[in-house]
């Protein structure tokens, strides 16, 4: 079943910018339009206001960009408030080692762009 009330959520960056750009043109041209489209702060450690925007739209599926910290820190503020999706997915902050690592368990089945791994044999990719 298609999400009915996505949302995007990037960072309040250029590449955060340039990125829900691409989406919001994608979503324009394949009928979708997005229940919460809001850039966030680089940094911040209090996403509630995010997360009960979330909530009170029925967001059922999230595409998310931003850094590893400040992934990690949503996706843990959105279990404490009780909020999940069927459908999350994220770019830049959830393909490190350090996400899984934080969150264990709770970053299953989160959808990634998936091109990097601890386990390659390059400097710095650990």
């Amino acid at each position: 079943e298609k999400p009915k009330h996505p949302a995007l959520v990037t960072e309040d960056s250029p590449d955060g910018k340039g990125f829900g750009g691409a989406f919001q043109a994608a979503a324009k041209k394949y009928g979708y339009t997005f229940a919460v489209d809001d850039p966030w702060a680089i940094g911040a450690t209090d996403y509630s206001a995010l997360i009960t925007k979330l909530k009170a739209a029925d967001v059922d599926a999230m595409l998310v960009f931003g850094s590893p910290a400040d992934t990690i820190t949503l996706l843990r503020q959105m279990k404490e408030l009780g909020f999940s999706v069927p459908y999350f997915h994220g770019w830049k902050g959830t393909w490190t080692g350090e996400f899984h690592e934080a969150l264990g368990p709770d970053s299953d089945y989160i959808m990634t762009d998936g091109f990097w791994s601890a386990s390659y044999p390059y400097k710095g990719a650990k």
